[in-house]
């Protein structure tokens, strides 16, 4: 029974749907992933990103609240006056004052 599974598995990890797939998989990884050298590029330090959720996973997953998870962020870099952060995609500037 599972080796009848695991020839299946392989059989459409390399057919055209798994290859169909695995492609829009990684294409999905990369547009994700596209801003996120956004602050690097300008100088700025940032809070590194989850692929898909930017900085806000714990949020998103509804494992802290939203102030809870930005005030952990407002105090990542507690010597910087502004910092970046992703919320999903979108990079955000941070301005600790």
């Amino acid at each position: 029974m599972i080796s009848y599974a695991i020839s299946l598995l392989i059989g459409f990890v390399f057919s055209k749907w798994g290859a169909a797939v695995a492609a829009l998989v990684y294409v999905a990884y990369k547009w994700s992933i596209s801003p996120f050298d956004t602050w690097e590029k300008r100088g700025v330090k940032s809070i590194p990103p989850v692929p898909f959720f930017g900085n806000f996973k714990e949020v998103l997953l509804q494992t802290k609240t939203f102030n809870d998870a930005t005030n952990e962020q407002y105090n990542y870099f507690p010597n910087e006056q502004v910092f970046g952060i992703y919320q999903l995609r979108q990079p955000l500037l941070m301005i600790r004052d």
